[in-house]
C-alpha cells in the first residue's frame, strides 16, 4: 500500500515528461539523455540511489549540449529525489532551479508542476502560510 502511494505521488510530482524544447519542437538528443528522462521516474520507486546517479548524469549531458529545458525536467526530479529521502532544503533548492529555468522559457505547465511540488513541500513541513503561496 506505502509502495503504490509513493508511486502516485512520484507520477502527480513528475506530471508529463516531454522530450521538446520550450517551442514544443522535438530537439535532436543524445541517446543517454533520452534514456535517463524516460527512465528515472520508475526508478526513483525501485532504486532511489540509482535514480541520483543517473540525474546527476543527465544534468552534465544538458549542460554540455546546453539543453536548460532538459535539465529544469531533471532537476525537479532531484528534487522529487530529496523529498523522498526527507531531504526537504535540498527539494526546494532544486525545486527553485528548475522555477527559474522554466519561468525564463515561459513554460508554464511545468512551472506549475515545480511551484505545485515546492508548496508540497512547505506543506509537509507544517508551513501552510508558505505552501498557500505556492499552489
Amino acid at each position: 500500500m506505502l509502495k503504490r502511494r509513493i508511486i502516485y505521488l512520484i507520477l502527480v510530482m513528475l506530471g508529463s515528461v516531454v522530450l521538446s524544447n520550450a517551442n514544443g519542437i522535438n530537439i535532436p538528443q543524445p541517446a543517454k539523455l533520452k534514456s535517463i528522462k524516460e527512465q528515472v521516474p520508475t526508478i526513483l520507486v525501485n532504486d532511489k540511489e540509482g535514480a541520483l546517479s543517473q540525474i546527476k548524469e543527465g544534468i552534465k549531458i544538458t549542460q554540455k549540449i546546453d539543453d536548460d529545458t532538459s535539465k529544469a525536467l531533471l532537476l525537479n526530479q532531484k528534487g522529487i529525489y530529496h523529498y523522498l529521502n526527507a531531504e526537504y532544503g535540498k527539494a526546494v533548492l532544486s525545486f527553485d532551479s528548475a522555477i527559474t529555468i522554466n519561468r525564463q522559457y515561459q513554460l508554464p505547465a511545468r512551472l506549475v508542476e515545480n511551484l505545485n511540488n515546492k508548496g508540497y513541500i512547505y506543506k509537509v513541513v507544517g508551513n501552510y502560510t508558505t505552501a498557500l503561496k505556492h499552489f
